[in-house]
């Protein structure tokens, strides 16, 4: 397989890592703002790390993409 298909299929696959990053967050925001008077606390502080993971994740993978759609139009 050639680099640029190499680099294809990483773009690929991150946007696919990227989609459900952002949809796990965005329903656990969603949830957490329906549910947060029914929920423990220990509930609440999972869901919140969980979406500041889910955040910071989404980001790396969009400035992966980034860098190699970069890649790709300097070959």
């Amino acid at each position: 397989m050639g680099k640029i298909d190499e680099i294809k299929e990483d773009i690929g696959y991150s946007k696919a890592l990227l989609l459900a990053f952002m949809t796990l967050m965005f329903s656990l925001i969603s949830w957490l703002t329906l549910n947060y008077q029914n929920t423990s606390i220990v509930i609440q502080i999972a869901a919140f790390v969980t979406i500041v993971i889910s955040g910071a994740m989404a980001l790396y993978l969009h400035v992966k993409i980034k860098k190699h759609i970069k890649e790709l139009g300097d070959l």
